[in-house]
């Protein structure tokens, strides 16, 4: 019996947090679509014990399966789910979901969204809407206007994921943060990469995904944020050079672009309270012997 769920969860060091995401999703269904869950954990490029935490999950629950990447990059996770675990389920009636490893289903999220996807046959995705958080109301009237998707819970029709496979669409390694570029490819009907109609995500407010702020009495939470806005200031470097790229023509990595961003800011007088000061720190260290740093990768993304 085929299942009417399939889910791609990313996870990159998120020991602490695989497990309260794994329950949630269960927790949105009833105890049949359960049974028949098929959940795929991305387990990309982890030094903690995230694929221990998730064996032992799946001892339990035998629709979880623990996929191991060598390579820490979300898109290069995403790249593998489209072309290695997605069959056989890429059909018009198939609905498969996108998930981070650090936030929560909110309850119904998934069946919620399953139906608003199928009710809607001109969608090709729903986006998940932020369920707390100070931005929360910003963010979910973002979503809705601008028909965005946020990488923390959305879905996707099955043939539209195999119409970007057919097109041989894959994300670039090394693109911080995938959001801009994920809902342009959602919008796009593929072969023709100039089909594009922003009507084709549809939100799901009052359901998405939940997460755990940021407290700034924290000493690892102030570094995380730290190291956010940096990656944060990187996305937007990144987008203001391939951000309107034809979606057939994206880079296989971010190397060359990222070398272009290096040489702006290294000559530019820059705070070192700037975000982007510590992007050029970043970037330094990665191309410091002028060698490119994802292209060696590419083999073993293949």
């Amino acid at each position: 019996m085929t299942s009417p769920y399939r889910v791609a969860v990313f996870a990159r060091n998120e020991a602490a947090s695989i497990s309260a995401t794994l329950d949630s999703v269960y927790a949105t269904l009833n105890d049949a679509d359960a049974d028949r869950l098929e959940v795929y954990v991305l387990i990309n490029g982890c030094t903690d014990d995230t694929a221990e935490v998730v064996r032992d999950y799946a001892r339990r629950r035998p629709g979880v399966a623990g996929v191991e990447l060598p390579i820490g990059d979300k898109c290069n996770a995403w790249n593998a789910y489209l072309y290695r675990h997605a069959d056989p389920y890429l059909n018009d009636g198939d609905v498969h979901f996108f998930m981070d490893g650090d936030v929560g289903a909110s309850p119904a999220a998934l069946p919620r969204m399953r139906r608003r996807l199928l009710a809607c046959p001109d969608a090709y995705a729903v986006a998940g809407a932020p369920m707390n958080g100070r931005s929360r109301d910003r963010l979910t009237r973002i979503m809705i206007e601008r028909h965005w998707i946020y990488g923390g819970l959305y879905c996707v029709r099955g043939s539209h994921l195999r119409r970007m496979r057919d097109a041989g669409v894959r994300l670039p390694l090394g693109l911080a943060g995938n959001d801009h570029i994920i809902t342009r490819l959602l919008k796009t009907r593929f072969p023709d990469a100039d089909d594009f109609d922003e009507t084709r995500v549809v939100g799901a407010a009052g359901c998405g995904y939940t997460f755990s702020p940021l407290q700034p009495w924290r000493l690892d939470d102030v570094r995380l944020h730290l190291r956010r806005r940096a990656t944060y200031a990187l996305r937007h470097e990144q987008l203001l050079r391939i951000g309107e790229h034809p979606l057939n023509q994206l880079p296989e990595t971010m190397d060359a672009v990222n070398r272009d961003i290096l040489g702006d800011l290294s000559r530019r007088c820059l705070p070192r309270w700037s975000p982007l000061h510590q992007v050029r720190r970043r970037l330094t260290r990665m191309y410091a012997d002028h060698a490119p740093y994802y292209a060696p990768m590419l083999r073993l993304a293949a």
